[in-house]
Formats: C-alpha cells, sequence, structure tokens
C-alpha cells in the first residue's frame, strides 16, 4: 500500500477530470447521471447552508449545490482541476481553493454541510481525513458520503481494479469504518428503473469478471470455491438496445434504505 504522501501526490497528478458531456457510451453518460444524482439529493440537506464539496474535482456538483447553498466551497488535491472549475463555474457564492490533502484551509467549526463523494475509497489514512472534516464541522452539521458498492465491483479479497482507489467497501464495511467516527450513520442504497439499472449493472458485472480473471492468470495455484459457477456465468458485453441518453434522466434514479447489497452506489448521512 502507497503511503499517505504517496498517495497524495499520485491522486494529484494523475486522477482524470471528470467529463459532463460529450460521452461516448451509455455507459458513461449512466455514470454520470449517478453521480449527478447524490449532489441533487444532498441539496436537500444544503439551503441556506454554509457547504464544504470536499473532492470537488472540476466543480460539476459544487455548481449543483450552490443552487441551494448560502456558500459553498469546493476543494481538491488537483490544482488542473481548481483551476478548472474557477473557469467554468463562476456563480458568487461559489468558492474554490487547491486543498493539500492533510490540512483543511477552513478555520473549526465552519460548516453546516460536508459532502465528500466518490472520495473515501481513495484514502488511506482515515484518522487524518476524518479528524480534519470533523474539525471544520459545526457542532450540528452533516456529513454526506458517496462510494461504490463492492459488492458489484470486486470479488472478496481482491484489491480494486481501479488503480486510484485504496479499498472499496460493502454497506456492513462502510458502517463500521463511519461509526467509529460519527455517532450517526444513516446509509442509503442508490438504484434505477430496470434499463438503466441493468447498464450499469452489466458494465461492472463485466469488469468485475475480467479483473478475476486476471487475478487468476497471475496466480494459478489461486483456489476459489466459485470458480466454476463464475465459469458458467455468461456475462453479457453487448451494447444496450438503447443508447440515446435522452431515453434516461436524473429522475430514474432513487435512493432506497434497503437491499443495500445490490446497490448500484451507497450514499451515507452522518452527524458527529
Amino acid at each position: 500500500m502507497k503511503s499517505t504522501n504517496d498517495n497524495l501526490k499520485f491522486q494529484a497528478e494523475h486522477h482524470e477530470l471528470i467529463q459532463t458531456n460529450n460521452f461516448q457510451t451509455i455507459e458513461q453518460y449512466c455514470l454520470h447521471l449517478i453521480h449527478q444524482k447524490a449532489y441533487l439529493e444532498a441539496s436537500i440537506f444544503a439551503k441556506d447552508k454554509i457547504v464544504l464539496d470536499l473532492g470537488c474535482n472540476i466543480g460539476y456538483g459544487t455548481n449543483i449545490l450552490s443552487n441551494h447553498a448560502k456558500t459553498i466551497f469546493g476543494v481538491d488535491i488537483s490544482s488542473n482541476a481548481i483551476q478548472m472549475a474557477k473557469v467554468t463555474y463562476q456563480n458568487s457564492n461559489i468558492n474554490f481553493k487547491y486543498f493539500d490533502g492533510n490540512t483543511l484551509p477552513f478555520e473549526d467549526n465552519k460548516f453546516d454541510l460536508i459532502v465528500s463523494f466518490q472520495v473515501i475509497e481513495h484514502i488511506v489514512d482515515y484518522d487524518l481525513y476524518f479528524n480534519e472534516m470533523e474539525r471544520v464541522l459545526s457542532p450540528d452539521g452533516i456529513v454526506i458520503f458517496t462510494t461504490p458498492n463492492s459488492k458489484l465491483r470486486i470479488k472478496k479479497g481482491l484489491k480494486p481494479w481501479n488503480p486510484f482507489h485504496v479499498r472499496e467497501f460493502t454497506a456492513k464495511e462502510l458502517k463500521f469504518l463511519l461509526s467509529l467516527y460519527f455517532s450517526m450513520v444513516e446509509i442509503k442504497g442508490l438504484y434505477a428503473k430496470k434499463e438503466l439499472y441493468n447498464i450499469e449493472f452489466n458494465r461492472l458485472k463485466r469488469i468485475k469478471r475480467n479483473h478475476y480473471l486476471k487475478f487468476k492468470k497471475n496466480n494459478p495455484n489461486y483456489f476459489n470455491k466459485f470458480i466454476n459457477v463464475l465459469f458458467k456465468k455468461i456475462v453479457n458485453n453487448k451494447k444496450h438496445n438503447s443508447t440515446d441518453p435522452n431515453n434516461y434522466s436524473l429522475n430514474d434514479l432513487y435512493y432506497v434504505n434497503r437491499n443495500l447489497n445490490k446497490s448500484l452506489d451507497f450514499m451515507v448521512i452522518c452527524k458527529l
């Protein structure tokens, strides 16, 4: 595992800037909707609040929250992302700041709401990450996380296939970790209407299978009791019949607090 500093440097210098248009496949557009939906859901908590978007990338989500927040700050460890955010989103209540990954550039108890979406899976030092968050959060503040569901992405015992992910979580693992730092932890799972759900589900199923086969090839002595079942499964790798983005919208996605193991993504609402 990389050290904290090595990981921060790797993430800052190499993590891609999130694309919000010109999607080449329906899978890319589906993933975009998933990320957008989280910010739309969080906007319910942002009304007239001072908000921190921790790990904002190019600021597309910060911009969504700015329509509801009193003031919002977007921070990221990528200077390129922050530079693009400042050029792209210039609402009067938005501020973008570079963050070195260690100390947040804010005073104690400043924020009513902190969102950190698709970030926790990139973290090496949880104490540093959570303690800084707690420092700048007001006593009655709320923290909201999103992160992928590892049940759909990797076989148990394997490392994430995404090179920027340090660890991915099941719902149980995520609740255990967050309960060490927060007194209230509420997990919801993201679902979608059948066609949209299957686009993302099948994408992850395909990658999960290929990741496992690559691991098997590189580890010939590895034994897994489910291998025969795995090879009997046929992964649907055909393009979805409907590739028109206009057929899908944010209204096709929704969060529920049940069936978490099959959800496409997790949202976790926390209080100190």
